[in-house]
């Protein structure tokens, strides 16, 4: 499909890993991610999709999508003022820490589909 291919040129991919605080409840962390995707993201310009990813030992990533390196600026800028943000970042430990790396953006090269 062309199309998909060329729709996806140019978009961007947010890997933002981090780690679950000890003594918050993954359902809590759940709850406060899907209150980010309702209350926040849905409503930045240029945002697609995201994916929730768990790993070993509390280890967690947020994929967010993009249409643009400029949408996912522009939605980084004002996301320390939501109530909704800074509830679900209070449960990540790289909050508590200075050095922890920021979220990192990606530019989509090539796409490829799912098929069966």
């Amino acid at each position: 499909m062309p199309n998909q291919q060329q729709s996806s040129a140019n978009r961007t991919i947010e890997w933002a890993p981090y780690t679950l605080k000890d003594g918050i409840d993954e359902s809590d962390l759940i709850q406060a991610a899907t209150d980010v995707e309702t209350q926040f993201l849905k409503q930045q310009p240029g945002y697609l999709q995201r994916q929730l990813l768990k790993g070993k030992d509390n280890q967690w990533v947020d994929l967010v999508f993009w249409q643009s390196e400029q949408a996912a600026a522009q939605a980084g800028h004002s996301i320390m003022q939501s109530p909704f943000c800074l509830k679900y970042f209070a449960m990540m430990q790289e909050m508590d820490d200075p050095n922890a790396a920021p979220p990192a953006h990606y530019q989509v090269i090539k796409h490829w589909n799912l098929t069966n």
